[in-house]
């Protein structure tokens, strides 16, 4: 999944990680809410050069010197949503192949996430299409360590706020079917294919993938063996194929 952000991944326990990520905050602000910058309407991100020039390290896969920028930018702007969340993102797409790597990558960009979603309800700015894509990243880490429960609670959030995402459905149906609900699963990657025939997608999304790229994908999906063997899947198929 190539990241996608604006300018304007935990150690074990999954959902109480995120809960006990907290962002870092000055004593003057912990002092009392209204004194929190967000609250009081400052500018708490850096300057839009800052953050482009972090954009064009990451697309250039220079994700070690991104980092270390995200890290210095996070210390001198510990308000800003958007730079936790570029950082949770270049940690979790930084991985390599190797598979503690890209498990410990999810653990790392967790708790960045974490802190995002934590200044967005404070108050701090976020663009709906990184609001989304933080939600995913989140999501996609917590499937990454294959904890079905903890995504499904992400991807439950992103779904009542964004119905019309098939991107959304789909990889709920990858976490039921790693929860062990094949039932659910099937549901899910039916409304999915619903969604991508009524030609619907959230505004801010440049990209719909059809029905086709769903089916293709679902073939390999390494959650999804139970749902390939379910016959909910074979008939869903075969229906499909009726209705061309």
């Amino acid at each position: 999944m190539a990241l996608v952000f604006i300018v304007s991944t935990l150690p074990v326990g999954g959902c109480d990680r995120e809960k006990a990520a907290e962002p870092a905050t000055s004593s003057s602000a912990a002092a009392s809410a209204s004194a929190h910058p967000c609250a009081l309407g400052d500018d708490v991100d850096p300057p839009a050069g800052r953050l482009l020039a972090v954009r064009d390290q990451f697309e250039q896969k220079d994700y070690a010197q991104a980092e270390r920028a995200l890290r210095a930018l996070a210390k001198e702007y510990p308000y800003s949503a958007v730079v936790r969340f570029v950082l949770g993102d270049t940690l979790l797409y930084g991985a390599g192949s190797d598979t503690a790597e890209y498990e410990h990558a999810a653990q790392s960009a967790l708790p960045q996430y974490a802190q995002a979603r934590a200044l967005v309800h404070q108050g701090c700015p976020l663009a709906e299409r990184d609001e989304y894509y933080l939600l995913m990243g989140s999501a996609y880490a917590h499937l990454r360590e294959r904890d079905g429960a903890a995504a499904t609670a992400v991807l439950e959030e992103a779904y009542r706020r964004w119905p019309t995402s098939a991107e959304i459905t789909y990889h709920l149906a990858r976490a039921a079917c790693l929860r062990g609900d094949v039932a659910e699963c099937a549901a899910r990657f039916e409304t999915t294919l619903h969604i991508a025939r009524a030609l619907q997608r959230p505004r801010f999304l440049r990209t719909h993938h059809s029905v086709d790229d769903w089916i293709r994908r679902s073939r390999t999906q390494s959650e999804f063996p139970p749902l390939r063997k379910s016959p909910a899947y074979a008939k869903l198929l075969k229906r499909v194929e009726s209705e061309r």
